[in-house]
């Protein structure tokens, strides 16, 4: 039985929960108990509750929340964590024993009565926490270190889909809950692109499908780039239609509104008390901030300083350096020379295409065929379909345990 903790009341969680209250599949061992006891609102709450309440050992322990790629999961840890799980908020758990001692997973959830191990996994359900391997390693390592934990390298969505009849939604049905990936093609900008400069970004950025390899069709003028790429979020759905492989209900073999544009562009102010003169200067600042702690290599259990949390990150995987980092910013200085503290702000242009993974290779044409997992509702006829294999490393990151 995996056991599953997965808080909150907004409507992407309440979809969460609702799938993984319906996770089974009758053609293999998966079965899930979702831990939604009333009062019951952390991690660390959550492990002692099923230590304590469930059959052990345990198969995997499933934790969801909103997730993002610079490391982070919006989920309690303990009562003294932020809700939004960073690795600032790790390393404080982890430099607590007072902490750290109750958030490791007790050897009897992934022992069996013979003393053999048990193949528990810790399964992260959070849009692209994969990119982030340290942040996954850290979580390891919390842990205790003895167990796997996996992440998804991409977007995820889950949520119901609907009965549909002469083509229609009907309201309020639901023939089911889906589970899907959605690729993160982001692109960093330090200043606002016009729409013929995005497109050439995305052009030759080098973005490539799961494989690694696989590079996505040019599109991108044609599909996949709205023609207002001003800030917010755009629907693709007119533009993108893909196949089920199946038919899941009376005729629902195919799927839209999976594609979606982005732009973002959220300031960061940075405060300086007492700053020295150099401070106010462009470069005096980088160098301040580069000799801040939480910039050095080593900062953290697995060495994750902020410049390679906040990117942009490699398409080759290798980490962000300070510069990469700070050159992606426009930074500008207070207008008042003589303001204390002395708050340099950061603004950068985020944007995403994201668009749904599919059996390789993604063409753009209505017959690409979707992965994902299927669960009707529990103790219907209709039988499950589970193909997001947590095993595929081109899709998950494992951050294995000894």
């Amino acid at each position: 039985m995996d056991y599953a903790f997965a808080p909150g009341s907004q409507p992407e969680l309440k979809d969460l929960q609702q799938l993984l209250r319906d996770r089974v599949d009758p053609s293999t061992t998966l079965d899930t108990t979702l831990i939604d006891t009333p009062g019951l609102t952390t991690i660390r709450e959550f492990l002692r509750y099923v230590d304590t309440t469930e059959k052990l050992p345990t198969d995997d322990l499933v934790l969801g929340g909103h997730g993002n790629n610079t490391g982070s999961i919006s989920i309690d840890l303990d009562a003294k964590a932020p809700h939004d799980l960073s690795y600032q908020a790790l390393k404080e758990a982890y430099d607590d024993t007072t902490r750290r001692n109750p958030l490791i997973i007790p050897q009897d959830m992934y022992t069996t009565a013979s003393g053999q191990r048990a193949p528990v996994r810790v399964l992260l359900k959070g849009c692209r926490i994969g990119q982030q391997p340290k942040f996954v390693d850290a979580l390891t390592v919390l842990f205790g270190g003895k167990i796997p934990v996996i992440a998804p390298r991409h977007f995820e969505g889950v949520g119901p889909l609907p009965k549909y009849r002469h083509k229609k939604p009907v309201p309020g049905s639901r023939v089911g809950s889906i589970e899907y990936l959605l690729y993160s093609n982001e692109l960093v900008s330090p200043k606002e692109l016009s729409r013929a400069d995005l497109v050439k970004a995305y052009r030759t950025h080098g973005f490539t499908q799961s494989d690694g390899t696989t590079p996505f069709p040019d599109l991108w003028d044609k599909k996949w780039i709205p023609d207002k790429i001003s800030r917010g979020k755009r629907g693709l759905k007119k533009n993108f239609r893909v196949s089920l492989g199946r038919d899941l209900d009376m005729g629902l073999t195919t799927i839209n509104a999976l594609a979606e544009f982005r732009h973002s562009a959220t300031p960061w102010p940075i405060p300086i008390t007492n700053p020295t003169p150099a401070e106010k200067t462009p470069d005096g600042f980088k160098a301040s901030l580069a000799s801040q702690p939480k910039f050095q290599d080593g900062w953290g259990p697995t060495g994750f300083p902020v410049h390679e949390q906040l990117g942009p990150l490699n398409l080759d995987g290798s980490p962000t350096t300070f510069d990469q980092f700070f050159d992606s910013y426009t930074w500008t200085a207070p207008k008042d020379k003589k303001s204390n503290p002395f708050i340099w702000t950061g603004v950068r242009h985020v944007y995403n295409v994201l668009l749904p993974v599919v059996e390789l290779p993604l063409t753009g044409a209505a017959t690409d065929r979707l992965i994902y997992n299927w669960f009707p509702p529990r103790g219907g006829p209709k039988p499950s379909f589970v193909e997001l294999h947590e095993s595929n490393a081109d899709l998950f990151y494992v951050s294995q345990g000894s």
